[in-house]
């Protein structure tokens, strides 16, 4: 998987990258390198919060005594988004 960022340079010097598949998903930092270490977190962090929110919802869901749960399983995904090999195609702005 590709993550597609755009990359502009801010009036103040700044590096500003946007993900745009998520709507105000932006991140800054003093060069290309730090914005883009910057917004791969950001996108991990909310990727992470998404993941609680369902994990929540899917207890929610559950009738009490139902003898169901939810099971984490710990695995990596090659290509995961936290995982800095993940290529990133930045498009200039």
């Amino acid at each position: 998987m590709v993550l597609h960022v755009t990359r502009e340079e801010a009036e103040d010097g700044w590096v500003v990258a946007e993900w745009p598949a998520l709507p105000g998903c932006v991140s800054r930092g003093r060069n290309e390198k730090e914005a883009l270490e910057n917004i791969r977190e950001a996108i991990t962090g909310w990727m992470g919060a998404e993941d609680q929110k369902a994990i929540g919802a899917l207890s929610l869901n559950r009738p009490p005594n139902c003898g169901c749960g939810i099971k984490r399983i710990e695995h990596s995904l090659p290509g995961a988004f936290a995982e800095p090999s993940t290529p990133i195609a930045v498009h200039f702005r």
